[in-house]
């Protein structure tokens, strides 16, 4: 009798050794991350990408702490590590499933945006046709960007608005710019602006390229936004 009671009671301690081996089933303490490095050896028998995730969601817990009550104990305290990762991983997939929405609606508009504009250059062309940096007194700094509007369509345009894209012979943003021009364009016809432009900001780097880079090394582009043709008719489209 005592031989079987010695038999089922080490069958016990070998059952117990190997649940406290399987790091899933680890719980957490008041401070997770002592209890992490109290076990450090067990927790190498998760994958990487487990540890990653315990390491992060203890992290994440442990910073949401310090804003916390004084004497308000960690979330994470008293869950196993499975309970953990499997609401890290529930979270993780919901995240995910949300960014490729995101990312779906993203393409989506931007595949819009992309096929509008192609309709917008078969009605009208805007470009950038000059550049010159005029010093005010006082030293204010002003660049004008002279301005030139084709209508190509057969209906006359009332006014555009848009987005003028600036950047330097290597494709490198300079200024980004919205625009817009109320004075008509005739059908068939191009009109030009002179004497606008904006102010020079002599501590921003971007205001200062651009008065500092010469015409002829200068690339742009207009996304149009807007056009309103004269009686009222509106094509638009939404872009940052």
């Amino acid at each position: 009798m005592k031989k079987i009671f010695r038999l089922l009671l080490c069958a016990l301690c070998i059952c117990a050794l190997a649940a406290c081996s399987n790091p899933n089933d680890i719980v957490l303490g008041a401070d997770p991350m002592k209890t992490i490095e109290a076990n450090a050896e067990a927790i190498k028998k998760l994958s990487e990408e487990d540890r990653k995730l315990l390491i992060y969601s203890v992290g994440m817990s442990q910073m949401a702490g310090i804003f916390a009550s004084k004497g308000e104990p960690n979330p994470l305290a008293g869950l196993t590590i499975g309970e953990v990762l499997s609401r890290a991983k529930k979270k993780k997939a919901e995240t995910d499933a949300k960014n490729k929405e995101s990312e779906e609606l993203r393409k989506k508009v931007e595949a819009q945006t992309k096929l509008m504009q192609e309709e917008f250059q078969k009605i009208l062309t805007v470009a950038l046709v000059n550049k010159r940096n005029v010093m005010q007194e006082y030293g204010r700094r002003f660049v004008n960007l002279d301005m030139a509007y084709e209508n190509k369509g057969n209906k006359d345009i009332q006014g555009v608005k848009g987005v003028l894209r600036v950047t330097d012979i290597f494709g490198d943003k300079i200024l980004n710019v919205r625009w817009s021009y109320d004075k008509g364009i005739k059908a068939g016809k191009t009109a030009t602006e002179k004497n606008v432009g904006i102010d020079i900001n002599q501590f921003k780097d971007d205001d200062m390229k651009l008065w500092n880079t010469d015409f002829d090394k200068l690339k742009s582009s207009f996304d149009v936004q807007t056009i309103i043709f004269v009686g009222g008719e509106k094509l638009q489209v939404t872009q940052e």
